[in-house]
């Protein structure tokens, strides 16, 4: 058990690593009926439209709290939490879309300001990436 001193390292300790990981969210936007869920890792990556496909779902990826992670590391975790969306409704494979690895900057003060990009919170720190879950057939 953790008492006093220990307590203090242990709780500063974690409140200097939590910003350095970053928190994923992930949203879906249903376009068709959607197939059997698969496992993550069978979601292939593609960067043009394959030739024979079918679109499921728009899929995002929010990292929150990215602030000292590198663009190949978000890009990493936005890929991954793309493909558990797109494998959770059966699709094969994502196709990205764009990526958004700097900040989105609000507009105005207080907790509901505009805001450049797609955020319904108020996180003024973020990295997007949208993608289509498609089924290659």
């Amino acid at each position: 058990m953790l008492t006093g001193h220990r307590f203090a390292l242990f709780l500063v300790a974690f409140l200097c690593v939590l910003p350095l990981t970053g928190c994923v969210t992930s949203k879906m936007k249903m376009l068709a009926e959607p197939g059997q869920p698969i496992a993550p890792e069978s979601v292939a990556l593609y960067g043009s439209f394959p030739p024979r496909y079918r679109q499921i779902a728009f899929v995002e990826a929010h990292i929150y709290g990215s602030y000292f992670m590198s663009d190949q590391a978000r890009r990493r975790q936005a890929v991954e939490s793309l493909a558990a969306s797109a494998a959770s409704v059966g699709a094969n494979g994502i196709l990205i879309r764009n990526f958004h690895p700097g900040s989105v900057q609000p507009f105005g003060s207080g907790f509901r300001a505009f805001r450049m990009g797609t955020t319904d919170n108020s996180f003024s720190h973020m990295t997007v990436m949208h993608a289509l879950a498609i089924e290659v057939q």
